[in-house]
């Protein structure tokens, strides 16, 4: 698991149109959602453990009246339904470290 904190000394409006310009996920998660999201509820998993059967319970109960997740290994918005019906979408499922991992090595 790895984090990054950054205090950039500029106006959080700023920074927002910035990560807008940057990021294709913002910019997913914006159109998902109809706006961006005024919170979130960040979920760490330690790389000892697997923890795919314990994420995907966790965040099928806090999608259960709507909403939209994403995780480290795409820059798709991934919905309730779509982790219920394991949908692969660009080859990975959601939370597929493993199919990140090997896509990774095999490009190597």
């Amino acid at each position: 698991m790895r984090t990054v904190f950054v205090f950039p000394a500029l106006a959080q409006a700023a920074v927002v149109a910035l990560l807008d310009r940057l990021s294709p996920a913002v910019r997913a998660l914006s159109r998902a959602r109809g706006g961006r999201p005024s919170w979130a509820v960040h979920v760490d998993v330690s790389g000892r453990v697997d923890g795919t059967a314990e994420v995907r319970r966790l965040t099928s109960v806090l999608l259960g009246q709507g909403g939209v997740a994403m995780d480290d290994y795409s820059d798709h918005v991934w919905t309730a339904e779509q982790i219920a019906a394991d949908v692969t979408v660009d080859g990975l499922r959601f939370f597929d470290f493993r199919g990140h991992y090997e896509r990774n090595r095999l490009a190597r």
